[in-house]
């Protein structure tokens, strides 16, 4: 597993519309949503590592049809993962609803939870999967299987893995001091109109 390291934060911002968003329209954040992250990432209060797919075998459309939900390929792909490092299958929960959110993949193990997002999906669910302790946020979304061909300048089918940084505790309380102010002059100007 390689930590990804980022020079400037233009870089990041191409990673996040990339790898993240898949350059879906659906999924483009706010331009606040994507300084925020930004600013988490390029001070160290999130850190983002680039693991390897393993040689795992082709699904058939057997197993894929037993997956649920869209993105069966990528489900497969997480789930084998999972499988290769000792997950028991009665800890791997599919399209789970974790408070307000569906989550393609859930693990809970005795030490942490790990949160999967299959293809493109919004860049506020990292903030607020990281807001769990000891939790982690798996990326699936770039490449194709191991069995696959790969496209031009990709020599490896890899997934992503994002935690919370050294600087977390620090960065993140900054982040909800100005979460709050900004709703506390929401409701001022609310109180104005009336």
């Amino acid at each position: 597993m390689d930590q990804l390291i980022f020079q400037k934060k233009e870089e990041i911002y191409g990673w996040i519309l990339n790898t993240i968003t898949g350059n879906d329209e659906r999924y483009y954040p706010s331009e606040d949503d994507i300084n925020t992250l930004i600013y988490f990432v390029y001070n160290g209060a999130i850190i983002i590592s680039e693991s390897v797919i393993p040689n795992i075998e082709k699904p058939g459309e057997a197993i894929l049809n037993k997956m649920s939900g869209p993105q069966k390929d990528y489900k497969y792909i997480a789930y084998k993962i999972l499988e290769n490092k000792n997950i028991e299958k009665e800890n791997i929960k599919f399209e789970y609803t974790y408070g307000v959110r569906k989550i393609d993949l859930f693990v809970q193990t005795e030490n942490k939870k790990i949160f999967i997002e299959c293809g493109p999906t919004y860049i506020k669910k990292l903030i607020e999967y990281l807001e769990e302790s000891n939790s982690e946020l798996w990326l699936i979304t770039q490449g194709n299987g191991p069995w696959e061909d790969l496209p031009p300048g990709l020599n490896k089918c890899q997934f992503f893995i994002i935690k919370r940084g050294p600087v977390w505790d620090k960065l993140f309380y900054k982040y909800l001091k100005i979460k709050y102010e900004r709703i506390k002059d929401i409701r001022n100007c609310l109180n104005l109109l009336n």
